[in-house]
């Protein structure tokens, strides 16, 4: 029979359905996986298939595997997979039909294509905090370690650590930090885009100017 009712529960390809509704079947893949079930809502206009989309259910046929994919289509109807999750190795994949982990994102940011490994992200990222106010801002509460650390773990060749880096034109600007480091509210040391150097002051006018207490001491 290729289709049942049983007191409220629907089977197709089963006589003794135990669920509301319950698929069984076999059907015959590409040889490398199956498409067990497909959910299709056609939306697009004929000769063109904008709109189209499908949930799918695909089976490995040399592994214990299963995935759930949503695909969408362009209008020359090709179906795009725009997620899928991967039952064997709990993997979710964003524009990608094969995770390779936990979250793979597939994806080109504006007409720049996301850098191998990696990801491009518009707007503030926050690390500990909900709401940043910059364009990455970690936030935290330690007090006995270090809130956060760059560690280049290179032995050869020349490994740096860290490269700050601001668009200050020395012909035309002035003002400016390239680097602050504070304590509470109070800057105990600073580097101006001008190359100035301040220790105890946020002002400094010499190439190394530092003050301590009433005493102040500048260095060109």
């Amino acid at each position: 029979s290729s289709h049942a009712f049983n007191i409220g529960k629907v089977g197709i390809g089963t006589d003794t359905p135990q669920e509301l509704l319950s698929l069984s079947g076999t059907s015959t893949g590409n040889g490398t996986e199956t498409l067990a079930i497909r959910l299709h809502n056609t939306r697009g206009s004929t000769g063109a298939n904008t709109g189209d989309a499908e949930i799918q259910l695909w089976e490995a046929n040399d592994a214990d595997s299963t995935q759930i994919r949503f695909a969408a289509a362009t209008g020359l109807g090709v179906l795009n997979t725009l997620m899928t999750l991967d039952g064997a190795a709990g993997n979710v994949g964003i524009g990608t039909a094969a995770p390779g982990d936990k979250l793979e994102v597939g994806i080109t940011y504006a007409p720049t294509a996301a850098p191998t490994d990696g990801v491009i992200i518009e707007g503030k990222v926050g690390i500990g905090i909900a709401a940043p106010a910059y364009k990455l801002e970690v936030t935290g509460s330690e007090t006995g370690d270090w809130l956060s650390r760059i560690n280049n773990t290179a032995t050869t060749g020349t490994p740096s650590g860290l490269i700050v880096r601001t668009g200050y034109a020395s012909a035309t600007a002035t003002g400016g930090y390239l680097l602050g480091l504070l304590a509470g509210a109070d800057y105990r040391l600073v580097v101006q885009n001008d190359g100035n150097v301040g220790i105890g002051t946020a002002v400094p006018t010499a190439k190394l100017f530092v003050m301590g207490g009433s005493t102040a001491r500048a260095f060109q």
